[in-house]
């Protein structure tokens, strides 16, 4: 079972970006989505050019990086990183071998278990953030070359975010532009 919400950013001024939350989720009148109020202070995207969309996986099937990217949509590239714990700060290359587009490298900033910021040398189409049995997929379109405050999902039973267990990166070729 997923959950859809969307995270629109929006410029409202120089340089300040303000984010609505909205879901198909009803209030009791019948199709007016309303304006949800999240479990804690939203963590959203700080790249004001892009639509940023999150769905939320209950259960998430776990596999390669490739199987995981074809899980959420048509990707040409993939890369994961396993074994999170915490601490996972620094820079990871994943290597795409025989293809003209070369490496992508991606740089873990601000990792504190349950939060975290990226940002990659090829810019990103979705980014699958696994915690317990389930995911949050942060979709981007157009894709983009970091983000800011990404986390893992809610544990139903303690009402806490699960710990990230692991991050898959999801990508196609793009025209070299950084968003």
């Amino acid at each position: 079972m997923s959950r859809s919400i969307r995270w629109q950013t929006y410029l409202a001024g120089p340089g300040l970006a303000v984010a609505l939350l909205f879901a198909g989720c009803s209030d009791g009148s019948e199709g007016n989505p309303r304006l949800l109020e999240p479990e804690s202070p939203p963590q959203f995207s700080m790249n004001t050019v892009t639509s940023v969309h999150l769905e939320h996986f209950d259960r998430w099937q776990s596999g390669n990086a490739a199987a995981e990217c074809a899980q959420v949509g048509s990707f040409d590239y993939a890369c994961g990183i396993d074994n999170w714990n915490g601490g996972m700060d620094g820079t990871y290359t994943c290597s795409i071998a025989g293809d003209e587009v070369g490496d992508n490298t991606m740089t873990i900033s601000e990792d504190d278990v349950t939060y975290f910021d990226w940002s990659a040398t090829n810019s990103i189409g979705a980014v699958i953030v696994r915690g317990g049995p389930a995911a949050n997929v942060f979709y981007y379109d157009p894709q983009v070359g970091f983000d800011m405050g990404l986390f893992a999902p809610t544990n139903p039973g303690s009402n806490r975010r699960y710990g990230i267990t692991h991050v898959t990166y999801c990508w196609n070729p793009d025209n070299g532009e950084i968003g």
